[in-house]
């Protein structure tokens, strides 16, 4: 499990054109949630408003941002904090469908707007996270970024539980509600607390919860071999869909017969009944003599890379809305696509002159791309790219190109991903690129903070066919991605 914490100055959001929220919010913290689903995110807040100022006004700041509910209002001279259910609208808002996208991730309550600027800190599986700090990344670049592991020992530093949910359970194990057998039932310990049934094991729920959350990520790695999992192959062969068994059959044995590593997209039925699209890399193996063992390869998980898809259109449409134009982070960028099946290639108009071209003379393509490169970056960029087409990975590189229109290296970093099919072939591939030859310090340091944990955002499954005894074991990390 990962948290990760983002900030961004007022001076940052001024130049975002967000200064308007200063105008009428003092502070607004983040307490918890009421209701996540596919449409729209109920939260409560602690808010305090500037003067003359107040909850009808938050109505209209921000497109899909509504006030629903009243919880708590000043009630004397000397206070003035108010206590608010918020929605936010998937439908009004591209920021909130891609906090949507990440339902494993919960924002904390560490999360605040105040007149400094507004930190915002989530926790979750990596790799949800990165879907939205990649999102973020895209749209506005922070001033301070901090990412860490949650360990089971941190769980109190760490506020996963409350100090009354920790209150509860201290109280549960001494009247031994954890004893075996247990020393009372649920209606006595209550009584015992002086709680209701309801508030004594929600709490134990979410603390129980927790623990065990925590305790398996921190051992997960030490479980893989004893997790292992062996099954029938003919088991595998029937949980295949019907449409893609006679392609998993041909390449199969193709690589049988050639010994070839071969890479395969199908859709393959869950625990839970439903079919889940899958990416396999396989290697066949043989004997000294060269006897037919079988295949290793590692399973990958393409719901993922279709979820991030989405992510990227909606922050790319972000990053060309009229609320972005002016900008500071995409004042040296500019996006682009390119439509992998017909082949054509669209810039945005800021990418032009970023590269030093005409936009009424320079038509944008591959071949045209490829000969603004720097000569000692051309090979490395188009491979590049071509890996990323062929595993469905995320694009992040850094190039240089050398502007036709003054003869000036410049060096751009750029940002995107591969959009697929339903059956996992690359239809277009999206991104962002940015000027980065005069980028410094905190946007570098960011920068240095996402490639650090690149590597603990995306996870594989292995598994190992053995041909004499017709038997597929898979290793843990695959069993729990095809649960479902």
């Amino acid at each position: 499990m990962r948290e990760v914490s983002v900030h961004w100055g007022r001076a940052r959001l001024t130049r975002a054109k967000l200064d308007i929220l200063f105008d009428f919010v003092k502070e607004m913290q983040f307490l918890g949630y009421v209701e996540r689903n596919s449409n729209h995110i109920d939260i409560i807040v602690h808010c305090v408003f500037t003067e003359d100022s107040g909850p009808d006004d938050l109505n209209n700041l921000i497109a899909g941002v509504s006030v629903i509910e009243t919880l708590s209002k000043p009630n004397s001279e000397w206070t003035d904090e108010w206590v608010l259910k918020l929605r936010f609208e998937a439908a009004s808002n591209d920021l909130i469908a891609i906090q949507l996208q990440a339902a494993s991730a919960s924002i904390q309550p560490e999360t605040v707007l105040n007149q400094q600027g507004f930190t915002y800190v989530i926790r979750g599986p990596a790799s949800s996270i990165k879907s939205v700090i990649t999102a973020f990344r895209l749209i506005q670049i922070p001033d301070k970024m901090s990412a860490s592991s949650i360990q089971p020992a941190s769980v109190v530093e760490n506020k996963l539980v409350s100090p009354q949910q920790l209150k509860v359970v201290k109280g549960a194990w001494d009247a031994g509600w954890y004893e075996n057998p247990r020393a009372l039932k649920m209606s006595e310990l209550s009584r015992e607390l002086n709680l209701s049934r309801s508030t004594v094991s929600e709490h134990l729920a979410r603390v129980e919860t927790e623990m065990v959350r925590l305790l398996l990520g921190a051992v997960s790695d030490k479980l893989v071999e004893s997790g292992q999992v062996v099954f029938d192959l003919v088991e595998f062969w029937s949980n295949l869909h019907p449409s893609d068994f006679k392609t998993v059959r041909k390449a199969v044995d193709q690589g049988k017969e050639d010994g070839k590593p071969y890479i395969i997209t199908y859709r393959l039925k869950l625990l839970n009944g439903s079919y889940k699209l899958i990416r396999s890399h396989s290697q066949p193996q043989y004997d000294e003599k060269g006897k037919y063992l079988g295949v290793v390869g590692q399973f990958e998980d393409l719901s993922q890379n279709k979820a991030m898809g989405h992510i990227l259109e909606l922050s790319i449409n972000i990053a060309n809305s009229k609320y972005s134009e002016d900008l500071e982070n995409i004042s040296q960028s500019g996006s682009w696509e390119w439509d992998v099946i017909s082949g054509e290639v669209a810039w945005a108009p800021a990418l032009f002159p970023l590269y030093g071209c005409d936009a009424e003379k320079f038509t944008p393509s591959v071949e045209s791309f490829t000969d603004l490169l720097h000569p000692e970056d051309t090979e490395f960029v188009m491979n590049t790219l071509g890996d990323a087409l062929q595993t469905v990975s995320a694009l992040d590189y850094v190039h240089r190109i050398i502007r036709p229109s003054d003869g000036e290296v410049r060096t751009f970093r750029c940002i995107g991903g591969i959009l697929t099919d339903e059956l996992g072939a690359p239809t277009k591939v999206i991104g962002i690129a940015q000027d980065i030859t005069e980028l410094k310090g905190a946007s570098l340091a960011f920068q240095d903070t996402l490639a650090e944990m690149k590597d603990d955002l995306h996870e594989w499954g292995s598994f190992e066919v053995n041909d004499e005894s017709k038997t597929v074991i898979i290793s843990e990390a695959t069993r729990s991605m095809l649960r479902g």
